[in-house]
């Protein structure tokens, strides 16, 4: 019962029927299910993951909170907390509902069918000009969707977020019929993202690809590919090959980089306030790293990046387990034996069909937080559902993958506070030298 509520959520929060449906156009749906889910899964024998991300995600709404109050306004302490607080019970339902690969399956059919609805929707609006959501072309080119995916940058995301789980699909898929709907989903997807004409999505596309051919075939080999198909990217068109420090766009951007470090160095501790970085400069940050560092200071940025290193951890971790090469495909890699055998010590060595398939669920769970954290660094989406929605799976695949394998230990927020603020220290001077550096480029 909590597991199909949620799955309706999930269909109605992202494919967004009750905005251009009459029949259910009106009426609070999506609240009411995911109060319906919250509520029953109380009720329910489903226990409650205590994961790090359910200390981190409540610490992190409170600093968001008292950035607000800190900088005198209190009523927008309130109106974070009630936005929020939809996305914390979000998080704590759909990590702890989805316990096994098969429940994983269903999600990813969701949001994977969800999406494709998206980009056959945006194709029919690339035609005619409108939707049949109602939905018209943003910049008379980029294709929208509606409500929280009106911006062709947040639709390029979730269809981020849903390629590898759809590539996942069709390469698990047992038929030829599935195989074909699975195939054809990733074409469509794909065509969508450019149709979005989304930079930031179109370097997570790439950032997805890099990632996933390295692990097959090599870091050497995967360069070498980037720089025989680097010249093809002429033939995209308009404004996705404009990632030019000096094009007018990107400049601006830049701009935008060096007023989140100012606003940092202003109100170190606890940001400007979220939602406020505008309030301060004409343009948004246009980059999730910069804009919750202006907004919420280093306490804040600390919080919401180890969130997601946790997150990401996580699910590297149970990628790994059984994910070795066979004998036969070693002797053509040439991959060290040794491995095998370092695996075995360890006591991963027993495979199973649903260690196996958890570990692929995992690898595309991976694949799009890898998506996620590329497009950020282009995007402002510092707090959206998209990420809350990929942390969540996180948690889920990996206590899966821990109940199939005890050996795996568990990822520990308090024994390693230090690191994690290390990491904040660390990135923040990575950003500060990176807009130095593309200052004097332009």
């Amino acid at each position: 019962m909590v597991f199909n509520l949620i799955l309706f959520y999930l269909f109605f929060v992202l494919n967004r029927p009750h905005e251009y449906i009459n029949l259910f156009m009106g009426f609070p749906i999506v609240t009411l299910l995911l109060v319906g889910s919250f509520g029953t899964w109380i009720l329910s024998k489903y226990k409650l993951i205590i994961s790090p991300q359910l200390i981190i995600f409540p610490l992190l709404v409170l600093m968001m909170m008292f950035s607000h109050m800190v900088n005198g306004w209190f009523g927008g302490a309130i109106q974070i907390m009630w936005k929020m607080i939809p996305l914390f019970i979000l998080f704590m339902v759909l990590s702890s509902v989805v316990d096994d690969y098969k429940k994983m399956d269903a999600v990813f059919k969701v949001i994977v069918g969800c999406v494709v609805i998206m980009a056959i929707h945006g194709i029919d609006q690339k035609n005619m000009g409108i939707g049949w959501t109602g939905a018209q072309l943003s910049q008379q080119t980029r294709i929208t969707y509606i409500g929280i995916f009106n911006d062709p940058n947040d639709l390029g995301l979730v269809m981020v977020m849903a390629l590898p789980m759809a590539i996942y699909l069709f390469l698990e898929a047992k038929n030829k019929i599935w195989k074909y709907i699975w195939v054809s989903s990733v074409s469509l997807i794909l065509y969508g993202i450019y149709l979005t004409e989304s930079r930031g999505s179109l370097l997570s596309v790439l950032a997805i690809g890099a990632v996933y051919l390295s692990k097959r075939i090599g870091i050497m080999k995967t360069a070498m590919i980037g720089l025989v198909a680097s010249p093809m990217a002429v033939l995209l068109s308009g404004r996705m090959t404009e990632i030019d420090p000096t094009e007018a766009s990107a400049a601006g951007r830049v701009e935008a980089w060096y007023e989140g470090i100012q606003m940092f160095i202003s109100y170190p501790l606890f940001g400007v306030g979220p939602n406020q970085f505008v309030e301060h400069n004409v343009l948004t940050a246009h980059n999730s790293f910069y804009l919750v560092l202006a907004e919420l200071g280093f306490v804040g940025y600390t919080f919401w990046l180890t969130l997601l290193l946790i997150s990401t951890l996580m699910v590297f971790k149970a990628s790994l387990i059984n994910r070795r090469v066979s004998t036969e495909a070693e002797d053509k890699t040439g991959i060290d034996n040794s491995l095998q055998d370092r695996s075995k010590d360890k006591g991963i060595e027993s495979k199973t069909p649903e260690v196996d398939v958890i570990s692929k669920q995992s690898y595309a769970i991976f694949l799009a937080m890898i998506g996620y954290l590329s497009a950020a660094f282009f995007l402002s989406r510092s707090y959206n559902i998209v990420l809350f929605i990929l942390c969540a799976l996180c948690v889920s695949v990996f206590y899966i993958m821990r109940e199939h394998n005890t050996e795996i230990k568990a990822i520990n927020f308090g024994g390693y506070i230090g690191r994690y603020i290390g990491f904040s220290i660390i990135s923040i001077i990575g950003l500060y030298v990176i807009v130095k550096i593309l200052l004097k480029l332009m």
